[in-house]
């Protein structure tokens, strides 16, 4: 998410709030053709819709590992074999674990959860500093949300704070069977109330990125535990950080995302790399989860994506980029979380944004660089760059692209995504396992964040 001021009457495409909605593929034919090519048509009087990413041969439930995997070729196809049911199914157990007798904590809690309650898992709504802290109740009960970010700048207080974390908990996790909420802000530093969303008693002010770039990485990681901490005492389990976006010195003044208001670590990918990984490291010794962003990288976009839909590409990008590396030593460190852009990669996919591509969520963050913790979206809610789709359409497109969390500061438009997750993969089996595999990935990041009720 970026540094902006929201415009007022952002125009949507059929919000569908009042109609059932309805889905059509243009070609479904026992087994999917699962590739970052593929693509399916959505009866919304909409362009065509997304192609359903190749699943992974690996175990879907699992602790995000740091082994790098070897380099596969961007937007491969790779075909899945038919299921016998359009709903998602708890699939066979790892072999240790069948050995074992014994299916692991997010294993169990999957087979027990309602199909409503695993989607709600993969929504992230924002909860506004100017409403009451009650104000999203409704949606977290009917949807099952998985987490709530406090948004906005008057959250002046630990106390305040903690107060919102503690309520959260309370009305989330009974509606979720138990799982706990993800609690979240953008706390990378900087100007109060934005870049750092939490001020006041019991935070202490933290530096704009480009001034912790200049900081000695052990310095940058004894200072990041000890924001952590601040945020874990308060309730946050789950900080929108570190900026992991390369700013060529040049151009940083018109880079409108990150640059303009010195979020970056540094302009050099190696130094940034360095201090990616000890904001990592510090954030999880204190228990707070880190989340890289903004995957692959804003730093040579001109244009804010929340504020613009042009403007908005890098068109040097590729697989090989130099500005990756702050990225990979992040998810060398063991950073569980990963945001992607809304902005677009001409040279990684021709025709989809980042946070709708296969080819870049699926086989650049996923198999060439290892990735297999949570992918979270950039803001589906309220930015410029996604306005020409309905929410609905934005939420199966990234899921089907192999993202995991639908982060969306408008928490009306949960429910109707929630709604398209689950009809979309009631009629295509081929997404509802790559949904399957989403809701994996976000009970396993809990489980490391001790949010799972059985551990």
């Amino acid at each position: 998410m970026h540094e902006r001021a929201r415009p007022a009457g952002l125009p949507r495409q059929g919000p569908l709030a009042s109609a059932p909605v309805s889905w059509r593929v243009a070609a479904l034919a026992g087994a999917l053709a699962l590739a970052g090519a593929g693509c399916t048509s959505l009866a919304l009087g909409e362009p065509a819709g997304p192609s359903v990413p190749p699943r992974r041969a690996t175990p879907s439930v699992r602790t995000p590992s740091r082994t790098k995997v070897g380099p596969t070729k961007v937007g491969a196809t790779v075909a899945t074999q038919p299921v016998a049911s359009a709903r998602p199914r708890l699939r066979a157990l790892p072999p240790r674990q069948a050995r074992a007798g014994a299916r692991s904590c997010p294993a169990r809690l999957y087979g027990e959860m309602s199909p409503a309650q695993r989607v709600g898992q993969l929504f992230l709504i924002g909860l506004s500093s100017s409403q009451p802290v009650s104000g999203d109740d409704a949606v977290i009960r009917a949807v099952h949300v998985g987490g709530v970010l406090l948004d906005g700048p008057g959250w002046d207080g630990a106390a305040r704070v903690g107060r919102a974390a503690h309520h959260l908990q309370e009305v989330g996790s009974p509606a979720a069977r138990g799982v706990g909420l993800w609690v979240a802000g953008n706390q990378e530093g900087g100007a109060q109330g934005s870049l750092q969303a939490f001020y006041g008693p019991g935070f202490s002010p933290i530096p704009p990125g480009i001034a912790q770039g200049q900081l000695a990485p052990a310095v940058l990681a004894r200072d990041a535990r000890a924001w952590g901490q601040q945020l874990k005492e308060a309730g946050v389990n789950l900080n929108l950080a570190p900026v992991a976006d390369v700013v060529p010195a040049a151009s940083a003044q018109s880079n409108g995302a990150i640059g303009r208001y010195g979020r970056e670590l540094g302009h050099d990918p190696a130094e940034v790399a360095s201090h990616v990984r000890a904001l990592v490291r510090g954030l999880l010794a204190s228990g707070v989860q880190p989340t890289l962003k903004h995957f692959p990288g804003l730093g040579r976009v001109p244009a804010n994506t929340d504020t613009s839909a042009q403007g908005i590409s890098d068109p040097a990008m590729t697989a090989h980029d130099p500005d990756l590396e702050p990225f990979r030593a992040g998810i060398g460190a063991g950073a569980p979380a990963v945001m992607v852009s809304l902005a677009r990669y001409p040279r990684l996919d021709p025709r989809r944004q980042a946070v709708f591509s296969p080819a870049i969520i699926t086989g650049l963050l996923r198999r060439r660089l290892g990735f297999q913790g949570m992918i979270v979206s950039d803001d589906l809610g309220s930015a410029l760059a996604v306005a020409g789709l309905s929410p609905a359409r934005r939420a199966v497109e990234f899921v089907a692209a192999g993202g995991d969390v639908v982060l969306t500061s408008s928490p009306a438009d949960a429910s109707v995504m929630e709604s398209a997750l689950l009809r979309f993969a009631s009629h295509h089996p081929g997404f509802a396992r790559v949904m399957e595999d989403a809701v994996r990935h976000v009970l396993a990041a809990k489980e490391r964040a001790h949010l799972l009720p059985c551990r």
